[in-house]
């Protein structure tokens, strides 16, 4: 337990040498110490107000010179120097570094960016989002997109008030080992331990939260106002924000502008421009020319020039758009408001109609003066989607042991699973429908192309055996059952939750059920607190697996006739055949998808200045030859582990013991 320090007024010596040191004071009294007051660890110091002086050891080069310090208590082994403004209002802890600044300054009670409302998704406002320091992408998302539960708002507004009355305060705080150093202008900020601002031009009104293992960083040129940052966040190299939140492990650099959005989770932000932004985990920007304005979106890719219209000129900026999980776009592409896209799509070029293909996963959307088209299913097929799946695992900056936003990083769970059972239920409706006609098949106003409505249905359920097949043969081969009753206790469902449909809140995948029993909660007024709400969601995350497999059990049901536990070995072995096809047909999809970036065609450009054999050695020497290619590994290696997969679970089944 941290004893309490006794401070004493300055003894007439201490006063003295520390006037012969250049220090002036408008009230001598009105500075105090516990410890003995070195006066070389001071030079040309205006005191002003009440200020707490700490320990300044010899060993180290700490004290405060050419600087005015006012109402300031100040901690152990602490250096401030050459302040051309003042340094006031702030409780300043040890071993923090304050060089070469202008005002850092409290000028009024603040709750430190806490309360702040964001006008996220619509830019007239109407889906506004409180920051606070422990937003987290869930609760962000229930206030934005459950307006219509007004209970529940109260509710979260409730807790999110009450915080902000025990954060207001007249004094800031500059935590332990924090380093402020070449900022122009600091005012009414909070800083956790070990934060760091360098050269950043105005910091006004916010929190950066940090810790030792994951400190937080304002970096050269920056403006930030009115905002909460999350600790191992940072904002650097000239950004401009305001009126945002900034999650763990995510980045704000290259002079991006954000206004009113909020990046969750590693999400990164370079160059382009975000207002009225709602970037769930993993989103992602990083090119000149892109705006990203009035939309929600998780795990999103934006290519250069990416751009979207939220202004009809009739009414205002209303309209907004809903970019479900993973989609890309494309360079140059353009989106109009209202409208949403499905999870794991790819926009490409430029959309001039308003559409919906949420009911269409993994498909191609694309824009053109020929007409508007969309590809169902043509990203199963795609290295890329693959890759993505694997990169977000590999991908998390997160330092901190505490977590705040939930992320679940797999491409197949029972969201998009039941994304695509949707789509298969849609396809086959407008099949029927069409005929003989089915050449002119369209959806939302996008035509269909001849052909791809089969070869979507094709990849739908091929995704769907091989969702359901990755877990029953995980299910097997973790419990090695020896009898069939085993067996049956293996794969029999533990609860009824999760059969239903599911949602991806802001990276949290849950059953509606779930969500809504949440929702009815807070209108209740419970939970009460931050605490109680994070336990709540976590708690929901805690029964996923088995959520998961009642969905699941369910879906294979639809699909082999019965669900699992109720399938004999017989059977279970061949829905395990038909996994181990759908499998390896998927992944020698993806085979050929990446044997396109080793054609005659990829090679244009390379042995620029020789022959055709030096064109293929240059090729090589700089992109390596495509079957040591990481991913192509990745794909064959897969293939050959499915296979022997395979082969040992319909051995466990077919030698149960049947008795």
């Amino acid at each position: 337990m941290k004893r309490e320090k006794r401070y004493r007024p300055l003894t007439e010596a201490e006063r003295s040498d520390l006037a012969g040191r250049g220090c002036t004071s408008s009230n001598w009294n009105d500075i105090t110490t516990a410890h003995a007051v070195d006066a070389l660890s001071y030079r040309n110091v205006e005191f002003c107000g009440s200020v707490r002086l700490g320990r300044t050891e010899r060993a180290g080069r700490y004290g405060i010179y050419n600087a005015r310090i006012a109402d300031c208590h100040i901690g152990d082994n602490t250096l401030i120097e050459n302040i051309s403004g003042s340094v006031s209002g702030y409780d300043i802890g040890d071993r923090v570094v304050i060089s070469g600044c202008g005002d850092i300054v409290v000028r009024a009670a603040s709750t430190f960016g806490n309360g702040t409302e964001a006008k996220v998704i619509n830019e007239a406002g109407g889906r506004e989002v409180l920051l606070w320091d422990r937003l987290t992408a869930q609760t962000a998302y229930i206030m934005a997109l459950y307006r219509h539960e007004s209970s529940a708002l109260a509710t979260l507004r409730r807790i999110v008030d009450e915080y902000c009355d025990e954060v207001r305060s007249d004094r800031g705080t500059i935590a332990d080992d924090t380093t402020i150093k070449g900022c122009r202008t600091m005012i009414n900020v909070r800083c956790g331990p070990s934060a760091r601002i360098e050269n950043a031009l105005r910091v006004e009104e916010g929190t950066i939260n940090s810790t030792a293992e994951a400190p937080s960083l304002i970096g050269d040129g920056v403006i930030i106002e009115n905002f909460i940052m999350s600790d191992d966040s940072t904002v650097k190299e000239g950004a401009v924000v305001k009126r945002c939140f900034i999650g763990q492990g995510s980045v704000i650099g290259s002079r991006f502008t954000a206004l009113d959005s909020l990046f969750f989770a590693n999400s990164a932000a370079f160059n382009g421009e975000a207002v009225s932004l709602f970037a769930g985990p993993f989103t992602n920007t990083h090119h000149k020319s892109t705006l990203l304005i009035a939309m929600y979106c998780s795990f999103f890719n934006a290519g250069s020039g990416s751009n979207q219209s939220n202004h009809n000129y009739r009414l205002g900026p209303i309209h907004q758009g809903i970019v479900e999980r993973g989609t890309k776009s494309a360079s140059g592409s353009y989106a109009l408001w209202p409208s949403r896209f499905g999870p794991h799509s790819m926009l490409i070029g430029r959309l001039y109609i308003n559409t919906d293909t949420s009911g269409m996963p993994f498909s191609y959307i694309i824009g053109s003066d020929a007409g508007n088209k969309i590809i169902p299913g043509i990203t199963l097929q795609s290295s890329g989607t693959i890759r993505d799946a694997i990169k977000w695992r590999e991908r998390d900056r997160r330092r901190s042991h505490v977590k705040h936003d939930i992320v679940n990083c797999e491409l197949f769970t029972p969201y998009s699973a039941g994304k695509i059972a949707e789509a298969i239920t849609l396809l086959e409706s407008l099949k029927e429908s069409a005929g003989e006609s089915s050449r002119r098949l369209s959806f939302n106003g996008m035509k269909i192309p001849p052909g791809a409505l089969e070869k979507g249905l094709r990849l739908y359920r091929m995704a769907l055996v091989k969702y359901c097949g990755n877990l029953i043969t995980e299910r097997i081969v973790r419990s090695m059952p020896a009898t069939l009753q085993e067996l049956r206790e293996a794969l029999e469902p533990v609860t009824e939750a999760g059969t239903g449909k599911w949602i991806d809140m802001a990276g949290m995948v849950l059953p509606v059920s779930e969500a809504e029993a949440l929702i009815k909660e807070l209108g209740r007024g419970s939970p009460g607190s931050a605490e109680e709400l994070s336990e709540r969601l976590f708690n929901i995350e805690g029964r996923y697996q088995d959520m998961e497999w009642s969905f699941v059990s369910r879906l294979t049901g639809e699909l082999a006739g019965s669900p699992p536990h109720l399938l004999t070995p017989e059977e279970i072995a061949e829905f395990i055949n038909r996994w181990q096809e759908a499998v390896v047909s998927l992944d020698y999809l993806l085979y050929e998808d990446a044997m396109k970036e080793f054609t005659e065609r990829a090679g244009t450009g390379f042995g620029i200045d020789g022959s055709e054999q030096e064109r293929k050695s240059d090729f090589v020497a700089v992109r390596g030859s495509f079957e040591d290619h990481p991913s192509v590994k990745i794909i064959l290696n897969h293939i050959r582990s499915k296979k022997e997969l395979a082969e040992r679970v319909t051995e466990i089944v077919t030698a149960l013991d049947k008795v």
